[in-house]
């Protein structure tokens, strides 16, 4: 993002990350009352993983590229989309209570 950002831009930024942090959120509402997900083929490698890991990889200052804060919103999810998938080796993760999520 430029180092002064105009209005828009402000607006584009904010509509990226309020996409991002729903999609995490929606992603780890899937986890038990602990909060935890695992990878659903290798648990004892890949997890226990929280919504943090997937809030804390949030690269700001993407939302400006975006063409509207629509588009900008889509791809705040399309990312953490992105980001959770790195965590499960083949984007399906299990919780606590042995339920199985699939990223779609």
């Amino acid at each position: 993002m430029p180092e002064t950002p105009t209005p828009e831009e402000l607006k584009l930024e904010a509509a990226y990350v309020a996409g991002y942090t729903e999609r995490c959120r929606e992603i780890w509402s899937h986890a038990a009352a602990d909060g935890l997900l695992w990878d659903a083929l290798e648990p004892d490698d890949y997890g226990p993983f929280t919504v943090d890991d997937c809030l804390g990889d949030l690269a700001q200052g993407f939302g400006y590229l975006s063409a509207s804060e629509e588009e900008a919103y889509a791809s705040g999810r399309d990312d953490a989309d992105w980001i959770a998938a790195s965590l499960a080796i083949n984007e399906r993760f299990r919780n606590s209570n042995g339920d199985l999520y699939a990223l779609p």
